[in-house]
């Protein structure tokens, strides 16, 4: 439990939570898998124009701020119900909220892509569009996520040890009030 204190202080305190830097963030990795898409396509298609390449930027733009919208969403709602929030479970209780995050970002943003003459969609239902970004976001998310415990758990304990000194200590003082 005390682990799971720490990480969450960090977490709230890191500068990367700050909308300036979680911006910016997320424009990286959109940024990464708009070329990633972008080169596997030219792998099979050799004419890519500039458009094609803005419609696959702003759809997986849309994808990673859905994501980190909808975990804002969670850590509003659903964080303050769970006691550990790095616990397998209450990154189950996470699934859901990527999927529909993932599923509204991207059929919004495909069919945004396709009214502006970025990208050719098919006649595809919404439903598909749906499933798909939802599907999309979860495997996004979930290593995400993974990563992001990891540098969590580095940088908690390796440099910041007066925030795990403090926190110990006050946890430690809580337990004494409950005993008395």
């Amino acid at each position: 439990m005390i682990q799971s204190r720490i990480l969450e202080k960090y977490l709230l305190q890191s500068r990367f939570q700050k909308p300036f830097w979680g911006t910016l963030i997320n424009f990286v990795y959109s940024l990464g898998l708009a070329l990633l898409v972008v080169a596997v396509s030219f792998l099979f298609k050799k004419i890519i124009d500039l458009q094609y390449i803005l419609g696959i930027f702003l759809i997986s733009s849309s994808l990673f701020y859905f994501g980190w919208a909808v975990e804002r969403l969670w850590y509003a709602t659903i964080y303050q119900m769970i006691a550990n929030p790095f616990s397998f479970k209450a990154f189950l209780t996470r699934i859901p909220f990527w999927f529909i995050g993932g599923g509204m970002g991207f059929s919004l943003s495909n069919l945004l892509a396709y009214k502006f003459g970025l990208v050719y969609i098919s006649v595809v239902p919404q439903s598909n569009l749906f499933l798909m970004g939802g599907i999309l976001e979860c495997i996004l998310q979930i290593p995400l996520q993974i990563i992001w415990y990891l540098f969590l758990i580095k940088n908690s304990f390796h440099s910041n040890r007066t925030l795990v000194r403090n926190l110990f200590q006050s946890e430690v003082i809580n337990e004494k009030e409950t005993i008395t």
